[in-house]
C-alpha cells in the first residue's frame, strides 16, 4: 500500500563460537602430538636410510694399516651409497698396494744397504786379525773402496728415485728436443762406447721434428739409464740401435741391443727395485737404473717398456710432444 518496510532477521554466534572455541582446543592438543609423532617416524625413517652409512662408517674407522686388506660391505652397487662404497674400496685397493709395495721396498733397500756393510765389516775385522803384509793391507781396502763405491751408488739411486716421485707434474718442465738429449747422453756414455767398441746406429732421425714436453734434467737420467743397460749388457764390437718414431701418443724412442736378452717372464720385473734378471745378472749394478727411469716417465706422462725380440733386449720409450 506504498509503505517501505523493514525486515531483520538475526542468527546467534555463540554456536559458532563455541565450535571456533572447541576447534582452537583440538589444535592446541592434537598438533603437538601430531608434531612428536611425525617426528619420531621421520627419525625411524632417517635411522632405517642411514643405517648402511652408519655401517659403513664404523666399518671404515676399524680399517687401520695392518688391515688394509678389509673392504667395505656393499649391497646394493647401483645406487649413491654403493657407488660412494666402491669407490672407498678401490681407494683401500690402491693404498694396500702402495703399503705392500713400501714394505717391499724397504726390505730391499735395507737388504741392499747391509750386505756391502757387512762384507766391509767382515774384511775389516778379519784384516785386523792376521798379522799381514801390507799388499794384504792394500788389497783390503781395495776391497772395501769397492763396497763403499756400490754402497754409495745405492744411496745415490735412491735418493734419485725418491726426487723423482716427489716432483708432481708441471714442476720445472720444458720443451726440448729428444735428439739432442740423446746426443748429449752419447757424448757422455762415449768412453764407455769407445772401451766395448759398440757402434751406435740411429735410424730415422728425420723422423724427430716435433719437441717433447718434461723436465729435461730428469728425463736426461731417465735417458742415460736405458741407454747405460744397454751398453752395459752389449758385448765387445757389437752395435747398439737407436730408432725414432712418431704415434698418436707422442715420440717413440727405440733402444735395441745385441745382448743376452730378456725372457718373456722378466719384461715386466725388470722395473721392480732391487730386480735383476737372471739372464743379465752378470755386472747388473744396483738394480734401481730401469725403476728410475720408468718413475721418471711415467710423471711426464710417457711410457716405457721392453719388446720381446730375438739377439738382444728392445727398449721402447714414448714420450709426449709438445701440443699433443
Amino acid at each position: 500500500q506504498g509503505r517501505t518496510m523493514v525486515i531483520r532477521l538475526g542468527y546467534s554466534l555463540v554456536p559458532l563460537r563455541e565450535r571456533m572455541f572447541q576447534f582452537l582446543l583440538l589444535l592446541l592438543v592434537a598438533a603437538p602430538l601430531a608434531l612428536l609423532v611425525a617426528g619420531a617416524a621421520g627419525q625411524m625413517i632417517a635411522a632405517r636410510g642411514l643405517r648402511p652409512v652408519k655401517d659403513m662408517a664404523e666399518r671404515a674407522e676399524g680399517i687401520t694399516a695392518t688391515n688394509l686388506h678389509d673392504r667395505l660391505e656393499i649391497k646394493n652397487r647401483e645406487d649413491e651409497l654403493g657407488q660412494l662404497g666402491a669407490a672407498f674400496n678401490h681407494l683401500l685397493e690402491r693404498l694396500e698396494q702402495a703399503f705392500q709395495h713400501l714394505r717391499r721396498f724397504t726390505a730391499d733397500a735395507a737388504h741392499e744397504l747391509r750386505t756391502p756393510l757387512a762384507s766391509i765389516r767382515t774384511v775389516s775385522e778379519v784384516t785386523l786379525e792376521q798379522n799381514s803384509a801390507i799388499e794384504i793391507y792394500k788389497d783390503a781396502l781395495s776391497g772395501i773402496l769397492e763396497e763403499v763405491a756400490r754402497l754409495n751408488e745405492t744411496i745415490n739411486g735412491l735418493l734419485l728415485l725418491a726426487r723423482a716421485e716427489a716432483t708432481q707434474p708441471g714442476e720445472a718442465q720444458s720443451n726440448f728436443s729428444v735428439l739432442e738429449l740423446v746426443h748429449e747422453v752419447l757424448t757422455v756414455l762415449g768412453v764407455l762406447i769407445e772401451e766395448k767398441q759398440i757402434a751406435v746406429r740411429e735410424e730415422n732421425e728425420t723422423v724427430v721434428r716435433q719437441h717433447i714436453h718434461g723436465e729435461r734434467s730428469l728425463l736426461r737420467v731417465a735417458i742415460m739409464n736405458v741407454l747405460h743397460n744397454a751398453l752395459k749388457f752389449s758385448p765387445s764390437n757389437s752395435v747398439l740401435t737407436i730408432s725414432y718414431g712418431q704415434t698418436e701418443d707422442g715420440l717413440t724412442l727405440t733402444v735395441q741391443d745385441q745382448g743376452p736378452g730378456i725372457s718373456a717372464a722378466d719384461l715386466e720385473r725388470v722395473f721392480e727395485r732391487f730386480y735383476t734378471a737372471n739372464s743379465r745378472l752378470l755386472n747388473s749394478g744396483t738394480g734401481l737404473g730401469l725403476s728410475i727411469a720408468k718413475v721418471i716417465i711415467d710423471r711426464v706422462g710417457g711410457k716405457i717398456g721392453f719388446e720381446e725380440s730375438t739377439g738382444g733386449a728392445r727398449c721402447q720409450i714414448t714420450l709426449p710432444v709438445v701440443g699433443h
